[in-house]
């Protein structure tokens, strides 16, 4: 056989050389298509954050107004932050100024006001407007949200799903937009939550997985909880249950030390942060805002439980402070909010279903060990421990506290979908959709009736 019958001609060469070209070039959109959604879907959460609910006085003047976010008190906080600076007396048990509020926060979310403080400072040096600076502050820890979600979605992925709608139910959801998008802690607390599952995947030492959450508990004393899913990890790789929870009891005795060594350091600045100090303060603080309702009334629980995993996703009813009847102020007067949760209870539900077809048959027993043995479990554990502590330590602000939670409802209906089945993601994409129509409308409806105020 001859060179000429076994080589392209010179025009068919010259022909195919392009087509091939382009074919590399079409594989290369393609590959970076997940990565060019995701930066257009930062850029967009980041513009409705920073947007959402900035220049709008009333915010920044009365306590509690929006989600029950202090807005106002760490607005104070982060314009002129500084370990030293005593903003007003926390124990001000009447007539509360917005200074004896943030010398609260600052002693009770302290790392938030550490980091955002100099974030603040920062972007205004670099040109930002003072309120849009503020009001940036939180869009940008949201943006950092997404990439950590993005990330943990592929930890637990099962199914192949694409991560980016799922990263839009996150940025979209209820109470991710709107605590958000507004100076407050506990998104913040959110990026920690993350950080902590993301570590835990790694199977640190009891010490070091205690150390870190020792400095994380600078942010929210709150983020104590995440010490169950210590033994969780060690369990699932093998180690006795004996031994996994003596694991978790080091890590937790760790933390605590850490925690309070923190606080000492720090409190050479400010004398209110020492140990005993926040402990004290903390107990009166709880006295203060005691409720009368029990623990083991049923209110708490249903109020704990709606704003945690159904309001905090989806919500559509007239008073921004949303109270602890949002769930059925919406079912009774929004049709399209009936609809919204409707269809994400559905979803709900199909994940569930999903979730237990995985575990097997057996006895109850078996199926709650191999609940917690599988992989993800961390998720739905974290979420149990939240609505345990919010009702025992303050269920009126469950919509609030889910800013915590809801990445890891978007992560269990992410690991329990098949998208791959038409009827899930007929479910899926239709709900998707109509949320964010809901949620639109509901933060639209919010501005308005903040700025008539």
């Amino acid at each position: 056989m001859s060179a000429t019958e076994t080589s392209l001609s010179p025009a068919v060469a010259s022909r195919a050389a392009p087509a091939a070209a382009r074919l590399r070039d079409g594989r290369r959109v393609v590959a970076l298509a997940p990565l060019l959604g995701m930066a257009l879907l930062v850029a967009c959460a980041f513009t409705a954050y920073s947007r959402s609910f900035a220049s709008i006085p009333i915010i920044e003047r009365r306590h509690s107004v929006l989600g029950d976010a202090d807005a106002a008190n760490f607005a104070l906080l982060l314009r002129d932050f500084s370990l030293r600076r005593t903003y007003g007396n926390p124990y001000q048990a009447h007539n509360r100024s917005l200074g004896d509020n943030a010398q609260k926060h600052k002693i009770h979310h302290l790392l938030y006001a550490m980091v955002g403080g100099p974030l603040d400072a920062a972007l205004r040096s670099v040109g930002f407007a003072p309120d849009r600076a503020l009001y940036s502050v939180n869009a940008l820890i949201g943006s950092l949200n997404l990439l950590l979600l993005a990330l943990l979605l592929r930890r637990v992925d099962q199914f192949g799903s694409p991560v980016l709608p799922f990263l839009l139910l996150y940025a979209a959801a209820l109470s991710t937009w709107v605590i958000t998008s507004v100076p407050e802690s506990w998104p913040f607390s959110g990026t920690l939550v993350l950080l902590y599952l993301l570590l835990l995947d790694r199977r640190p030492r009891a010490a070091v997985a205690g150390a870190v959450l020792g400095v994380f508990m600078l942010n929210n004393i709150y983020l104590t909880v995440l010490v169950v899913l210590v033994p969780v990890g060690f369990w699932r790789a093998g180690l006795p249950l004996r031994r996994a929870l003596a694991a978790g009891v080091r890590a937790g005795v760790v933390a605590l030390g850490v925690w309070a060594l923190c606080l000492t350091a720090l409190s050479f600045f400010d004398p209110s942060l020492r140990p005993d100090e926040f402990i004290r303060f903390t107990l009166w603080f709880k006295r203060f805002t005691q409720e009368n309702l029990p623990p083991w009334a049923l209110y708490p629980w249903k109020s704990a439980f709606t704003n945690l995993f159904i309001s905090s996703i989806v919500s559509n009813q007239p008073d921004p402070a949303i109270p602890q009847d949002a769930l059925l102020v919406t079912l009774r007067q929004s049709r399209l909010g009936l609809a919204a949760t409707a269809l994400y209870v559905a979803l709900a539900a199909v994940a569930l279903v999903g979730a237990v077809r995985r575990l097997g048959g057996g006895r109850v027993a078996v199926r709650l060990a191999a609940a917690v043995r599988d992989s993800g479990s961390e998720l739905w554990i974290w979420c149990v421990a939240m609505l345990v502590w919010t009702v025992v330590v303050f269920y009126q602000s469950g919509f609030l506290y889910s800013t915590v939670v809801t990445p890891c409802i978007v992560a269990l209906l992410y690991r329990n979908l098949d998208l791959r089945a038409r009827a899930p993601r007929l479910l899926f994409y239709t709900f998707l959709a109509v949320m964010l129509v809901n949620n639109t409308l509901q933060v639209l409806a919010f501005r308005a009736a903040l700025l008539r105020m």
